[in-house]
């Protein structure tokens, strides 16, 4: 939503796997779209913002969201396994405590 703010007349595409969260995106001022209604438009802004867990196969999706960038701005790669229970000093264990917030879903934005 801010980036739409500071660049009035420019389009956010959502992709995502299902409709479930397009009217929430709609309501942030994004156009979304289910990835097998893809267009294979390239865009000089690409957003990848899923888990490992949204995806049998998370590189290949990874791969995807690379192959609709054109390269003329950035390509942003963000990810989540959950929150993290660490003690101050402690560092991460292999078994945190894990806090889970709420499900995400594969996201896939293009800004142009």
């Amino acid at each position: 939503k801010l980036w739409l703010e500071r660049h009035p007349g420019r389009t956010v595409i959502g992709q995502t796997n299902t409709d479930a969260s397009h009217a929430r995106l709609s309501a942030l001022g994004i156009t979304p779209i289910v990835k097998s209604a893809s267009d294979g438009l390239k865009y000089p802004n690409v957003l990848f913002s899923a888990p490992p867990s949204g995806s049998n196969d998370y590189v290949g999706e990874v791969k995807a969201a690379l192959e609709r960038w054109n390269k003329g701005g950035s390509f942003v790669f963000t990810s989540s396994g959950s929150v993290f229970a660490v003690r101050p000093k402690s560092g991460l264990t292999a078994s945190p405590k894990v806090y889970h917030t709420h499900t995400f879903q594969y996201t896939c934005g293009y800004m142009h």
